[in-house]
């Protein structure tokens, strides 16, 4: 099943996957060993970001928010590398603009104040690293970040943000 689902991204994103090929190799990226699950997934929401990038604001949002159920069902070792991309890229992409940066900081709130990830040292590197990337825009974001704040007292443990 994992193998259909390659060949289909891979023939899907072709023009975005082959970027991550030497020009050497063979144009043909269906059965290509090389590209490992994480790098195509990289691919993938690479190129969802560039088709993100042309709808119009009100549509942004919604979109962006609809990659975090994305990464949250993958593998646990992902999680918090596309998580980070993903916050990254809302929050210092001009493109994507404050108030949808706004909305997909405040789903992730929630999201992770539902439980979404189990894994209560997996949530903290998350919210950390969140909280690190939003840091130099901290003031744009007051409100996400007191809340992913909170969220690092889980469990009655202190406070380490």
């Amino acid at each position: 099943m994992v193998t259909i689902a390659v060949r289909l991204a891979c023939q899907c994103l072709k023009p975005e996957v082959e970027t991550l090929k030497p020009e050497s190799q063979s144009s043909d990226l269906a059965f290509d060993p090389a590209i490992s699950i994480s790098n195509l997934f990289i691919a993938i929401m690479e190129a969802k970001f560039n088709q993100f990038s042309s709808l119009s604001q009100k549509d942004k949002g919604p979109a962006f928010i609809s990659l975090i159920s994305e990464i949250l069902s993958q593998s646990d070792a992902e999680v918090s590398k596309d998580l980070h991309t993903l916050v990254d890229t809302v929050v210092n992409q001009d493109n994507v603009g404050l108030v949808v940066g706004r909305q997909v900081l405040s789903e992730l709130v929630k999201v992770l104040g539902e439980g979404a990830i189990k894994d209560l040292e997996l949530r903290k590197r998350v919210v950390v690293d969140t909280l690190a990337t939003v840091q130099p825009r901290i003031v744009s974001y007051e409100e996400q970040v007191s809340l992913l704040s909170r969220l690092c007292n889980c469990e009655g443990e202190p406070h380490t943000c």
